[in-house]
């Protein structure tokens, strides 16, 4: 049976049930697995998969196959714009579809890459990164999408729930504030040091 999400913690820690939901996605609706070039090259020309292309808000980085669902492909529109918005700068995607003949060695054997519902985005610098690990988490504490923090070699990985990304959560998802910020306690505890530091050296 599906493991739903719904009132699990999102951590993007990735685990074998993230691996389980993401298969599960993939099989719900109904996607098949392309294992070499021409499969993709077909469902790119049956519209099964639809190209993704840099523009103001989005940047492809060496990507193969920039070819994605069309809910990924939305989704991602979507959160590149939330991300220019905050940081001023393209996200950048690193990888989106890949073939099972042409998965890296490092792949896991359960990645729906082929699938076209994944994507890996590049790691971005401290602030837009701590943006993006919130906003990232926000939308898997939703269901809406599993999303990992890979560190070999480092990029966020993101899967869309095509069965979850309807059109109306779509444009909730570009109409959404800015998530608020998630710090753990060390980072608060900094963060009280440095304050109660900078108060000292007012009063000296």
């Amino acid at each position: 049976s599906y493991a739903d999400r719904g009132h699990l913690s999102a951590s993007l820690r990735g685990s074998k049930l993230s691996l389980d939901r993401q298969q599960e996605a993939a099989k719900r609706a109904h996607l098949k697995l392309h294992k070499t070039r021409r499969e993709v090259m077909r469902s790119v020309k049956e519209g099964d998969l639809i190209r993704v292309r840099s523009n103001r808000y989005l940047q492809l980085a060496n990507v193969s196959y920039p070819y994605a669902h069309p809910k990924l492909h939305k989704l991602l529109n979507q959160l590149s714009k939330l991300y220019y918005r905050h940081c001023k700068t393209p996200l950048v995607i690193t990888s989106l579809t890949r073939p099972i003949h042409e998965q890296p060695r490092n792949a896991s054997r359960r990645s729906v890459h082929p699938a076209g519902i994944a994507a890996d985005l590049r790691v971005p610098p401290y602030v837009c990164r701590k943006w993006l690990r919130a906003r990232l988490t926000n939308w898997e504490s939703q269901g809406l999408i599993e999303a990992t923090r890979e560190r070999r070699p480092p990029h966020f990985h993101i899967v869309a729930m095509p069965h979850k990304l309807n059109a109306h959560k779509l444009v909730k998802l570009s109409e959404s504030a800015p998530s608020k910020i998630v710090r753990s306690r060390s980072q608060k505890r900094k963060i009280k040091h440095r304050s109660s530091h900078r108060r000292r050296s007012y009063q000296s």
